[in-house]
């Protein structure tokens, strides 16, 4: 091979390396530009992170703050305060025995549950307000006065302690207890 010859190809080659690396260097520029976009992703995903986490922080702040407002009856979703006795729908109960529910309606079932229960079990009004409400826990007879008072039945618009407990509606008088109870204060 001739010395033009091996020039020649020395240049073709030569020029093929330069190529080269004007494509590699081109692609490292893409590729730094689209670091430097990826960095700039980063950055703002941290600052909306840190922006969200403040705010998150914020609301279980005033979550806390809301809960303490609340009474037993609103904060455990149990407008009646019902023992916890393995009610279909509760999740647990609190440090003074109060049976948790997941949602009010959850609660509201359970009370209508059990007011059903002793309808069935034959209970008068007075017997069923001492076993929900007994003396030695409560205001037993200003418990019952309250409910009697409160009381809308409709064959009877005076109940007696006497009235059976199938004679009333089980909506109505849960709502009653739940008045007496505290459910519907607002004390937001």
């Amino acid at each position: 091979m001739e010395k033009s010859e091996l020039l020649e190809e020395c240049r073709h080659e030569c020029r093929n390396a330069v190529t080269s690396i004007q494509h590699d260097v081109k692609r490292l520029a893409e590729a730094e530009a689209q670091m430097s976009e990826i960095q700039n992703l980063v950055r703002r995903a941290i600052i909306n992170i840190a922006h969200e986490q403040s705010r998150i922080e914020a609301a279980i702040n005033f979550l806390n703050g809301l809960e303490k407002k609340m009474n037993r009856a609103q904060r455990n979703n149990n407008p009646v305060n019902l023992k916890f006795a393995g009610q279909n729908e509760a999740i647990g109960q609190d440090s003074d025995g109060f049976a948790i529910f997941p949602t009010p309606m959850a609660g509201w079932r359970a009370a209508h549950a059990q007011i059903k229960l002793d309808q069935v079990r034959g209970l008068t009004l007075k017997q069923f307000i001492f076993k929900f409400a007994p003396p030695e826990e409560n205001n037993t007879n200003a418990y019952l006065e309250f409910v009697m008072d409160h009381l809308q039945i409709e064959d009877d618009p005076n109940p007696t302690p006497d009235t059976k407990l199938f004679d009333i509606s089980k909506y109505s008088l849960a709502g009653v207890m739940a008045q007496m109870e505290g459910y519907y204060k607002e004390e937001l």
